[in-house]
């Protein structure tokens, strides 16, 4: 019925020196943990890239709706036109039914256009955690700005913070560590400890006491060397091991082709995103001219059609351009900023220096 046990402070071996082997597992837990904490915040910041994707084209999605809802007003204009002309014998039938279809053609991109606003509410929604049912009417619309950043200054952005150049750097140090060890565990190497012993209180039925003892009977801190090795001569390890020395060194070379892919691959792809952010820029130009310019042209072609001096062919090819021409110049403008939002994540940077992405609205 008495309570028998003991309660202390107990070390085990303490390995005082073994070649490294514990530090070089300590150096590449040390690095992945760093590494992952940085993927944390990629992984932040690639939230945020999505939510501003998701918000402008929203904007796309409700602009573009807009130029179709204005290419329906105006076939239905046309069609009312042509069918009051078509009762008093003015026009043809055929003329009619062109005009008809014009305006159901019209009618159904509009319809179109109301989808895929609704999806791009539904993926806003679900990225921000509100209910996939609710709809936005944002007041801003997407600012065209140009990238001031020059090729070199992205790829040395890119060579410190792209997130595949520091997964490949990562699994390069790594590698190269536990191949160094792997050399060493095959190694007749010996291993130095120091058992502290245990100081414990000790209670039975014959009272409590205090006690410190290393091993059993001894108090003696020792330093002791030991040399443990375990060769496979046959099986998976191959002969002393040969195989587990072979695939830790193929592991090595793998990463460090891998990290010259990285390297050449961020290059490649920065030039690339580069060259495209330009196209993009000289296309905005382009659709920025054609729309002012398709504007004036369907005004003027519109009133030629009411007096009888357009035919219906040359309205209706008027009204898809100017249509075409204001989803077109929405879309480089979404175009750019994607562009734009892929080459900041391969820089690993959160916004360009002199600018916010928040920033890109206009009220």
């Amino acid at each position: 019925k008495t309570p028998n046990g003991y309660a202390g402070l107990e070390i085990e071996n303490y390995t005082v020196f073994n070649w490294g082997k514990d530090y070089l597992d300590f150096k590449n837990t040390k690095e992945t943990y760093n590494r992952q904490k940085q993927i944390l915040k990629e992984k932040r910041r690639a939230l945020r890239f999505e939510i501003i994707a998701n918000y402008f084209s929203l904007i796309k999605a409700k602009k573009i709706a807009r130029a179709m809802r204005t290419q329906l007003r105006q076939s239905s204009f046309v069609y009312r036109l042509a069918k009051e002309k078509y009762s008093l014998k003015k026009i043809k039938i055929q003329h009619y039914f062109q005009a008809k279809s014009e305006y159901l053609r019209a009618h159904k991109e509009y319809q179109n256009s109301l989808y895929y606003v609704a999806q791009t509410e539904k993926n806003l929604a679900k990225t921000i955690g509100d209910d996939l049912e609710t709809s936005y009417t944002p007041r801003e619309e997407l600012k065209f700005k140009t990238l001031t950043n020059l090729p070199g200054t992205s790829y040395k952005f890119a060579m410190d913070k792209s997130p595949e150049f520091l997964n490949a750097k990562t699994n390069l140090n790594n590698a190269n560590r536990s191949f160094q060890k792997a050399l060493k565990e095959n190694m007749p190497l010996p291993k130095f400890d120091v058992k502290f012993g245990a100081l414990r209180h000790n209670f039975s039925s014959a009272g409590a006491y205090d006690s410190y003892e290393t091993d059993t009977g001894t108090k003696n801190v020792e330093l002791v060397a030991s040399i443990n090795m375990k060769w496979k001569i046959f099986g998976s390890g191959g002969l002393f091991n040969s195989n587990v020395d072979r695939k830790a060194y193929l592991k090595k070379r793998i990463s460090e082709i891998e990290y010259r892919e990285a390297k050449r691959d961020v290059k490649v792809k920065v030039n690339s995103i580069h060259r495209q952010i330009r196209f993009l820029e000289k296309r905005y130009e382009a659709s920025a001219a054609l729309v002012k310019a398709i504007r004036k042209t369907f005004d003027k072609t519109l009133d030629n059609y009411i007096s009888g001096k357009t035919s219906f062919p040359d309205m209706k090819l008027t009204l898809e351009l100017m249509t075409s021409a204001a989803v077109d110049f929405e879309q480089s403008k979404f175009d750019h900023l994607i562009s734009k939002l892929k080459l900041a994540t391969l820089m690993g940077v959160d916004d360009f220096p002199g600018e916010r992405f928040e920033g890109l609205v206009l009220k």
